[in-house]
């Protein structure tokens, strides 16, 4: 058996945690109980990701283990036949001041991880309008993925906030990293510090 593959399966032995999902995704243990992130024990898609509403949860997804490399396809799953929602772990709402609009669940709760307020969608396809409307006071910032999918997503949510008389930012992220991977790289909170300074946006929740 080739030797990485043999560790792989061997990494697979020590226990689910939370403490497994911040060594190999970045995000604190801290942010996870936060956002109610939970875990499996024995499962092939041990975490466990609530979509939280004001008062409750509209379901939970389950996410691969961080630590299968390649991870299999799909990553995550949704309850069967369960409708898109938006994932919003820390319930914002209209008195939000700064949203930042992320790709995915581990995007979301990197920014979260960095002390800024965030919401993400399941796909750069499975946005709806109406949840921009919730944010139509706030300073929006769109920072889905860079590639050619995620662009697309960022100009038409954008339009979305235009088309209601709001005006969004698009952070522009690289075609290479998304924003999970900046911070497993330490540097996501620069990166989003520095276009917020940028573009002169004020927020005080980070100090």
């Amino acid at each position: 058996m080739h030797t990485n593959c043999l560790h792989q399966r061997l990494l697979l032995y020590v226990p689910m945690s939370l403490e497994i999902v911040e060594e190999y995704r970045g995000i604190s243990v801290a942010t996870l109980e936060e956002c109610g992130v939970w875990w499996k024990e024995g499962d092939n898609y041990p975490v466990r990701v609530p979509y939280r509403y004001l008062d409750g949860e509209w379901y939970t997804r389950v996410m691969c283990d961080p630590r299968t490399n390649p991870p299999p396809s799909p990553k995550v799953f949704s309850p069967k036949n369960a409708e898109y929602h938006l994932y919003n772990p820390l319930r914002l709402g209209p008195n939000a001041d700064l949203v930042f609009f992320c790709e995915g669940e581990y995007d979301t709760l990197s920014v979260i991880d960095c002390g800024y307020p965030a919401v993400g969608s399941q796909g750069t396809n499975t946005f709806n309008p109406v949840w921009a409307r919730l944010f139509g006071g706030a300073t929006n910032c769109i920072a889905f993925d860079g590639d050619t999918a995620g662009v697309k997503a960022s100009r038409a949510l954008r339009k979305f906030f235009k088309d209601q008389g709001s005006y969004a930012y698009i952070v522009g992220t690289s075609e290479e990293y998304d924003l999970n991977d900046l911070h497993q790289m330490g540097m996501l909170y620069a990166f989003l510090s520095d276009f917020l300074e940028e573009n002169e946006i004020e927020y005080e929740g980070t100090d």
